[in-house]
């Protein structure tokens, strides 16, 4: 058995993906519908090409195609492709069969999954229990998953029942478990004598992934992009598509010519300050997944200055959010954050309208430079201090709020210094205990409703903080049966988290826009649309 892993490392859920080149690795379509909004001007023979080779670009470099070892969103999205979980998010917080038919919680602890008795690997192999076995101990180590195995950090045991039936048993009950099961969350099943053939270069050029998806990788370079085909044994059937190319763009403009030049039939993770100039490029149009992404600032208290609550609650009062979103993001339908939850995220327990409401309810950070100033007065710190703080480059609109609050802080005595850096180096930052400020960029994966609270507050979170008050309400959400009560619960740890410790700053939720080639479309997109076999339902639009 794999070495069980102790506490790990929580990252703050895969940060965005890739680089100022702000496009992407897969294909959507119009949200709620079948077709984009041009979707009739593609030619028939630019779409029946598209279907032999599906290029993809894809924001910034990867390094690892295996998850467990780096994660980020883009990891996940390719990673979809190739590998399955037990379980597959739906995209209402509910989960849907995926390399297990049905499953049963025979006690609040216990997890018990049927497989499939037709899923084979992309080498020919049979699925067994034994892989399933295999490929969650592989999950839940640090050592060959340091970043994702926080995910399983609750499980006991892990045990074949039966033929094709598996066990887990956890230490305490766990809400969220079964999405910690799928490809959104912590598990990408391989066979046992893959993952132990590769134990040292899974994920790498040589060590490549093998799953039990309607791809395969052939090819990985990293920095440069992935090479998938068709493998006509998936238990899903035959996808439309042969072959994609996801190529990785560092660069906005460049990423962008390639679109207008024909070379690209869907650019991911389109930013909101980005939206407009694409929905102007002739024979593209975007689609989003309302509120799918977070982004806020996260505070180390345990760091100088950030150790005094003055100078947090100043640096919240010195950015206009209402603003930035206003005059800044204005594509896309980006809203203001008024907690680390976005009310998507609470569907399992009230309406979108009700939980709008409940978290717009709570103590809300208002701009003023006059407040800002008081609060460094009463500071350790009144006559201001110098820090940093970096924004990864795939996140544009990052950088620009990141300067728009420079300029504010500078005007009550703060110096702050702003820093463009690779997205891989701002993933790492998160494993610093050193960083006192930094930005938090989220997207909903799982459904789970405590996935923002629980990643922001829980174990390893990346305000290296633990209270008791905050440990003992994450305990009881995670426990609790009844669905509202358990929303009740969450809304509490956002004002634990934004007004009474101000361990966070919430600042804008926006979608997940997606830039489609005309003609090209994929069924009900959502949130999780990309943490599934999304490629198999792609499809053409009449036209």
């Amino acid at each position: 058995m794999i070495t069980s892993h102790p506490k790990a490392r929580r990252l703050a859920r895969r940060y965005l993906v890739g680089a100022s080149a702000v496009t992407s690795l897969l294909v959507l379509a119009a949200c709620g519908s079948n077709s984009g909004p041009s979707a009739g001007s593609a030619s028939a023979s630019a779409v029946s090409s598209a279907f032999q080779t599906f290029t993809v670009a894809a924001p910034g470099s990867r390094t690892n195609l295996y998850v467990g070892d780096q994660e980020g969103t883009v990891n996940h999205w390719i990673a979809a492709l190739v590998q399955e979980g037990l379980v597959s998010p739906a995209g209402d917080g509910t989960y849907k069969p995926a390399l297990a038919t049905s499953w049963s919680e025979p006690n609040a602890t216990t997890y018990v999954f049927n497989l499939r008795h037709n899923a084979r690997f992309s080498d020919g192999a049979r699925l067994t229990a034994a892989d399933v076995v295999y490929s969650i101990q592989f999950a839940e180590s640090p050592k060959y998953s340091p970043q994702t195995c926080y995910y399983l950090q609750d499980v006991k045991s892990v045990a074949q029942t039966g033929p094709y039936q598996v066990t887990v048993k956890l230490t305490a009950p766990q809400n969220g478990f079964l999405g910690s099961l799928s490809t959104a969350g912590g598990l990408w099943v391989s066979s046992e004598s893959y993952l132990k053939a590769h134990l040292t270069d899974i994920g790498t050029a040589t060590g490549l992934i093998l799953g039990t998806g309607p791809y395969k990788v052939t090819r990985f370079v990293p920095d440069e992009g992935v090479w998938l085909t068709r493998d006509d044994t998936w238990w899903g059937g035959e996808p439309k598509i042969k072959n994609i190319v996801v190529t990785f763009y560092n660069d906005q403009s460049a990423e962008y010519l390639a679109a207008k030049s024909g070379a690209i039939d869907l650019a991911l993770w389109i930013m909101p300050t980005e939206e407009p100039e694409w929905n102007a490029l002739s024979g593209f149009y975007v689609t989003n997944a309302p509120q799918a992404s977070y982004v806020g600032l996260v505070f180390n208290p345990g760091v100088a200055p950030f150790n005094d609550i003055h100078v947090r609650q100043a640096i919240a009062d010195a950015f206009d959010k209402q603003t930035f979103v206003q005059d800044v993001l204005r594509g896309g339908d980006s809203q203001v954050a008024t907690g680390i939850s976005a009310p998507i995220e609470l569907l399992g327990g009230y309406s979108l309208s009700k939980a709008t409401s409940l978290l717009a309810a709570l103590p809300q950070d208002q701009y003023s430079l006059a407040a800002a100033k008081q609060e460094l007065a009463e500071s350790k710190y009144p006559h201001g201090f110098t820090t940093t703080l970096d924004w990864p480059n795939n996140g544009p609109q990052l950088g620009l709020a990141a300067q728009v609050l420079a300029s504010d802080l500078a005007k009550i005595g703060i110096t702050l210094k702003v820093t463009e850096v690779p997205i891989a180096q701002w993933l790492g930052s998160f494993s610093n205990s050193k960083i006192g400020l930094n930005f938090m960029w989220n997207q909903v994966a799982t459904g789970d409703m405590a996935e923002y609270v629980e990643a922001l507050l829980g174990p390893g979170n990346p305000s290296y903080y633990t209270n008791p008050q905050i440990t003992s309400l994450l305990n009881e959400e995670n426990s609790q049966a009844n669905p509202q009560l358990r929303a009740q619960e969450i809304v509490a740890l956002n004002k634990l988290a934004d007004s009474t410790y101000l361990l966070d700053v919430p600042l804008w939720y926006e979608p997940v826009g997606m830039a489609f080639k005309d003609g090209l479309a994929i069924k009900d997109y959502n949130y999780a649309t990309f943490f599934t076999p999304w490629a198999a339902s792609i499809h053409q639009t009449a036209g």
